[in-house]
């Protein structure tokens, strides 16, 4: 069976990444959430100060930093795989 490897930003961890994946679907997983990032923060830019209300930018800065903290696991998991193919 597979060990799975937790996300990290949860306190009492429920999501994990299979790290057994195939190269693709993590890079698949990875680029979803960066555009994703990049939409939102595509959003922000085009938002003015008097349109911004303060709850709002709350939820989408805690959907952003979400979206990374995965985005950065699925990454890393793919880095030592690929350094253990080149070693």
């Amino acid at each position: 069976m597979t060990q799975h490897t937790p996300l990290n930003q949860y306190p009492n961890t429920v999501l994990f990444i299979n790290p057994e994946a195939p190269m693709a679907d993590l890079h698949l997983c990875a680029t979803q959430r960066l555009r994703a990032v990049k939409n939102l923060m595509s959003c922000l830019a085009s938002t003015t100060t008097k349109d911004a209300d303060e709850n709002q930018l709350a939820h989408v800065a805690e959907a952003a930093f979400l979206l990374l903290q995965d985005s950065c696991d699925v990454l890393e998991l793919m880095e030592v795989r690929l350094d253990k193919v080149n070693a």
